[in-house]
């Protein structure tokens, strides 16, 4: 994880780099690394390994290289399943190059990836949808409204720090689409719908969702073109390292963090 991490913070700068300039790319990463949650990117779970992936196939797909781009997304797919975000951003970056019908065929290749899973779990258990029971354990289901299933069940439970993050992470897809273009903001808009499309009747309707919004990289470098101000980017820095302390020494003592 912490291997993944380093690689994930180098490659967003260098991605930040294309799209910000170096002091734009300096901030996506600072407001990264010291996000409330980015305590994740070093323990053991999936955000740092998948981060690292998502990343790295937004480069791959900027510098004209959609192949990798493609097979990067087809790993993204098996490390989690937000990798499904990846799929319409590597159309719009296949549908902005020359040849577009021979482009749009790399869309194959991370699903034909993907399908390698089933296929595993098939001859192994005999039931290749396996994977979707580990879901039932926590409660998840589609919600019939979608994307909008999290945030109304959160406003109902009276969860207001995770409706708090949804509403802030969503504003900042937004801000990237506008500024960055239409990949990183539907890349960012899929990975944060998906996770409050899946709400856990159990735990709570944005269980886990600050967690889960690590991975919506454009937020951060839409936050790095909002926030340019020196005095302003330490302020927000400052304040959100201090939460980071609160969230890491919860964590060390055993308390439910997200």
């Amino acid at each position: 994880s912490l291997v993944a991490r380093a690689a994930a913070f180098v490659l967003l700068h260098r991605l930040s780099l294309l799209r910000l300039g170096p002091p734009g790319a300096d901030r996506a990463v600072l407001f990264l690394a010291v996000a409330p949650m980015s305590l994740f990117l070093g323990v053991v779970y999936s955000e740092s390994l998948f981060l690292a992936i998502a990343v790295g196939c937004f480069l791959a797909a900027e510098r004209g290289r959609l192949g990798w781009a493609a097979a990067l997304a087809g790993l993204a797919l098996l490390t989690r399943p937000q990798g499904a975000a990846l799929l319409p951003a590597l159309l719009v970056f296949a549908w902005q190059r020359p040849e577009r019908e021979t482009r749009l065929g790399v869309l194959a290749v991370p699903v034909g990836l993907f399908l390698t899973y089933p296929l595993a779990l098939w001859l192994w258990v005999g039931h290749p949808l396996a994977f979707l029971d580990a879901e039932d354990q926590w409660g998840r289901h589609l919600s019939r409204l979608g994307p909008l299933g999290g945030p109304l069940q959160a406003a109902a439970d009276g969860d207001l720090v995770e409706l708090a993050f949804a509403v802030g992470m969503t504003a900042l897809a937004v801000v990237a689409w506008r500024r960055l273009g239409t990949a990183y903001g539907l890349y960012a808009l899929g990975v944060l719908g998906l996770a409050m499309a899946v709400p856990s009747e159990r735990l709570g309707g944005l269980y886990s969702f600050p967690r889960l919004s690590l991975v919506a990289f454009p937020c951060f470098m839409a936050l790095a073109t909002v926030v340019r101000e020196r005095r302003q980017t330490v302020l927000l820095a400052a304040a959100s390292a201090a939460l980071l302390g609160v969230y890491v020494l919860r964590w060390a003592l055993w308390y439910w963090v997200s």
